[in-house]
């Protein structure tokens, strides 16, 4: 996984794609560097910025994430980025609640 490509395909400085995944700018910069990524955190970043979809519309949802119109307020910027935040949150939760229901199937629940 190319992680430096997808951060620059969603206009994102090395932090503020490190904040976006909760990992520090440290593990960013390791992980550019040496381009190995641990499959977890590669299954975070297909999640949080929507590559986990069909191949075909991986490219249109990264560019969409990148959505920074010249022509946008300052507000309704931040009400993109809430948005945008919003959603990776709901991700998030549906990532996790499919490795709950994960889990209980293998402890018989």
């Amino acid at each position: 996984m190319d992680v430096k490509k997808i951060r620059e395909s969603v206009n994102l400085t090395q932090s503020e794609f490190g904040k976006r995944l909760n990992l520090s700018l440290r593990t960013i910069q390791k992980y550019e560097r040496a381009g190995e990524v641990p499959p977890s955190i590669q299954k975070l970043i297909r999640y949080e910025f929507g590559l986990h979809k069909e191949k075909d519309s991986n490219q249109q949802k990264v560019e969409n994430n990148t959505g920074s119109n010249q022509s946008e307020t300052g507000k309704d910027k931040k009400i993109v980025q809430l948005k945008e935040q919003l959603e990776a949150c709901k991700r998030k939760v549906d990532y996790l609640q499919g490795q709950v229901d994960l889990l209980k199937g293998m402890v018989g629940e």
